[in-house]
């Protein structure tokens, strides 16, 4: 407040401005000037979570109060009469408005929520599936309301305290240093009730059981059927591939594969085939009927306390070659229903949604083969021994950024089974090169460099500038 009504400098207005637009943004759909941005301003349809935007608003206030404490050390004790009135007006008025609102609170607290809401967001009373409402949540939280309204009055009260100290010439500089350790005990403060530390060696130590998928060296994933004794995420954090458990931002396509967000073909013996899922977890008094997963052998390899490991034979590897196709096109959320629905031989027809360009000759006596050369995060290399034409499938997920090199030709991935990739292998090819090079973070990244250029350049003008000013103020 100070650093917008003392300091009257464009710098304060524009960020000021910035910190207007952003605390309104954030509020969202509770104003009707939400859709003033939803409905101009291009792409706000397509984000989420508005109040994301706060840091916005944070950056612009540090910043206005950093200019005000430059106003306060460099002018305020010789304030002419109306700046030292409206310097005041702020210094005594915000700390006595949050006294006025914490007392308020303290005397009517469920009235003020009911007072806020009605202004600002009328649907926090609406009801939610759980049987309570926002409003309620509220409600039940008023204690901290009422004493976080104290707590800021306290701080500010303090804060303005160190001002008038060092304003009124009864303190010097470091009052007002003392006065910047208040942000920093009160976020401590705060931030105590959200931010501990624990031992997490017990927790994510390695166990029999991560021993055992660490032997194996062949890519496979495993299927996490006890969720509620092994967290979904808890075997990738030992470089194990899961069926299910990364985080809830998975690719649209995998995830329509698995059944939406209710992962209706985590069971389905075609899906889990198809995505590799060589070891199942399942409780130690459970098993899978005799041939649910085809003519191999699905066995029990190990028990490690309530829990069994069951190696699944019929489990694709996660390369392998196919020399027969069919053109699926992915109409709707059906269509990867039917991929799994044992309509089609999975491992020996490829579903793709273009058509290929090479010819390929059916072979059931062929011995060709592909296996994993290398395999890390960005890059991929699938050796080859082929003495015919065939598709390879690789059961990673299909993303535009994913490129492929034959023999060092580039060549073109085709997306398989709706999410997976293919890439056509000629007869003779010995190598493909799989690697992650995005365009758009490559703009993304060249973007920010110039950026970081521009600034530099800035800042080191201005630092010149100064430079100069002052050796010819100290020539003059």
């Amino acid at each position: 407040m100070l650093g917008l009504f003392i300091v009257r400098k464009k710098e304060s207005y524009f960020f000021g401005g910035i910190a207007l637009f952003a605390l309104i943004y954030a509020l969202g759909a509770t104003t009707p000037l939400f859709q003033i941005f939803f409905y101009l301003i291009p792409k706000v349809k397509s984000l989420r979570a508005p109040s994301m935007i706060m840091f916005l608003f944070s950056f612009s206030i540090a910043l206005i109060a950093g200019m005000a404490l430059q106003k306060i050390i460099e002018e305020s004790r010789s304030f002419k009469e109306k700046n030292l009135k409206r310097f005041q007006i702020i210094l005594y008025g915000f700390p006595g408005f949050l006294f006025v609102l914490a007392l308020l609170f303290s005397m009517g607290g469920k009235g003020m929520l009911d007072l806020w809401t009605s202004i600002l967001y009328s649907g926090a009373a609406t009801k939610l599936p759980q049987g309570y409402s926002k409003l309620d949540l509220a409600y039940a939280n008023l204690p901290s309301i009422q004493s976080g309204a104290w707590f800021s009055f306290l701080f500010v009260a303090l804060a303005a305290l160190c001002i008038w100290l060092y304003q009124s010439k009864k303190s010097g500089l470091m009052v007002l240093c003392a006065m910047l350790a208040l942000p920093v005990i009160n976020g401590v403060r705060f931030n105590d009730r959200f931010v501990e530390t624990y031992d997490h060696r017990p927790e994510w130590n390695g166990n029999q059981m991560t021993n055992f998928f660490q032997q194996d060296k062949e890519k496979f994933r495993v299927m996490n059927f006890v969720p509620n004794i092994i967290r979904e995420d808890y075997l990738p954090h030992f470089g194990i591939d899961v069926v299910v458990g990364y985080h809830g931002n998975q690719l649209k396509w995998y995830d329509k594969l698995l059944g939406g967000p209710a992962k209706k073909n985590q069971a389905n013996r075609n899906f889990l085939n198809l995505v590799g899922a060589k070891y199942l977890l399942l409780p130690a008094n459970q098993a899978f009927p005799d041939g649910y997963f085809g003519d191999k052998p699905v066995t029990s390899v190990t028990k490690t306390g309530q829990l069994q490991i069951f190696k699944n034979e019929n489990a694709f590897d996660r390369v392998y070659l196919v020399d027969s196709f069919k053109i699926f096109p992915i109409v709707d959320n059906s269509s990867f229903n039917q991929i799994v629905s044992g309509e089609f031989d999975l491992q020996n027809v490829v579903l793709l949604e273009e058509s290929p360009e090479l010819t390929y000759q059916k072979d059931s006596l062929s011995t060709d083969s592909t296996w994993i050369s290398e395999y890390n995060t960005d890059s991929l290399v699938v050796k080859f021994d082929v003495s015919q034409n065939k598709i390879l499938v690789l059961t990673d997920n299909y993303y535009d950024a994913w490129h492929v090199t034959l023999d060092g030709k580039p060549a073109k991935v085709l997306r398989a089974y709706g999410t997976f990739r293919a890439v056509e292998i000629p007869a003779g090819t010995k190598e493909a090169v799989f690697k992650f090079e995005s365009e758009r973070f490559a703009v993304g990244k060249l973007t920010t460099n110039l950026t970081m250029i521009y600034l530099t350049l800035i800042i080191g003008f201005y630092f010149v500038s100064e430079y100069r000013r002052k050796k010819k103020e100290v020539v003059a």
